[in-house]
């Protein structure tokens, strides 16, 4: 048979054969082989990588992705279309014309909201996370607004178990160690788990206010030691729980502070709270306290007690001392 490479040689029709070589038309290479003739076509492949003639663009197995701007069918993408050339999500880039990636714009990630705090990651792009308000003041309500941000606010927590009877007295006399504070609060249910476990990890807090704020803060930290590096709490799980501090004045204020659960189907519970020492109160208060006056004992689990007295539960209100109860 005659080799495909002296047929690709020839350059005219018709030639003589010869003992060194043969020269035919392809008519006549028809005819010798007859129907067993097969024949391969080569065409160009998109995606090979390798940029044909009817190709505009061919980035290989990339083609079609973010990270070009070549289609799955080698031509070049919309105008505009976004594409990540180095898979980085935090710059924004466009697609021109000629298939080329650029007008590169950092991402902006603020969402508007003052309560958010945003970043742009690389990979995920967006990252958002919720502002955490805390200015560690016992008596202030710990607010995160959208247009203003964090706000602490001294004033009553917002839910807070209401007493079914109460009794507030402060009193003062100007002179060193005079303040005394006296809080009985009564209600329920209670949960006894909502007594916590102040001896470890439950620490407890007092708070009074009037319309003008804070009248005084308390406080009886988890853990505590008193006189003779002796524990301040004892506690009796599920059924009560006392601080003692004998030392006067006492570190934090309160001197004693009880709170206890009854095993009946009620769950009733008692709080009460006895406080001494110099410098307890406010500024000059409580001196004249506004006409409404609420009470609060929390604890660091979220448990709340309180008891708020209005005009007609007030019963003395001067400069030495305020009393009331319901």
């Amino acid at each position: 048979m005659v080799g495909l490479r002296k047929l690709a040689a020839c350059h005219v029709p018709r030639c003589r054969v010869r003992a060194t070589s043969a020269c035919l038309t392809w008519a006549a290479v028809l005819l010798l082989l007859g129907p067993g003739l097969t024949t391969t076509t080569f065409a160009a492949s998109c995606g090979d990588g390798q940029l044909d003639s009817d190709e505009q663009c061919d980035a290989g197995a990339a083609n079609g992705t973010p990270a070009v701007c070549c289609s799955t069918t080698c031509a070049f993408v919309q105008p505009g279309t976004p594409c990540e050339p180095d898979g980085n999500r935090c710059i924004d880039q466009m697609c021109l014309s000629g298939g080329n990636c650029g007008f590169p714009e950092v991402v902006s990630c603020d969402d508007g909201n003052a309560c958010t705090l945003e970043h742009c990651d690389p990979a995920t792009r967006c990252v958002f996370q919720d502002v955490v308000c805390q200015d560690d003041d016992i008596c202030t309500q710990d607010r995160c607004d959208e247009d203003a941000g964090c706000e602490f606010r001294a004033e009553p927590a917002w839910i807070c178990l209401g007493a079914q009877h109460a009794r507030l007295r402060l009193a003062t006399s100007g002179a060193a160690g005079a303040d005394q504070v006296a809080l009985e609060w009564a209600g329920g249910p209670v949960a006894p788990a909502d007594l916590g476990d102040p001896a470890t990890t439950t620490s407890y807090a007092a708070c009074v206010y009037d319309d003008q704020g804070v009248v005084l803060r308390l406080s009886a930290p988890a853990g505590a030691t008193c006189a003779g590096g002796n524990p301040c709490w004892t506690v009796a799980p599920g059924r009560r729980i006392r601080y003692r501090d004998s030392r006067r004045p006492a570190e934090h204020g309160v001197t004693r502070l009880t709170a206890s659960v009854s095993p009946t189907p009620q769950r009733t519970a008692r709080v009460d709270l006895e406080a001494g020492g110099p410098g307890l109160f406010e500024a000059e208060r409580p001196v004249g306290l506004a006409p409404q006056v609420s009470a609060q004992v929390t604890t660091s689990d979220g448990a709340c007690f309180g008891a708020t007295f209005g005009p007609g539960e007030i019963r003395r209100n001067d400069t030495k001392r305020f009393e009331a109860r319901y």
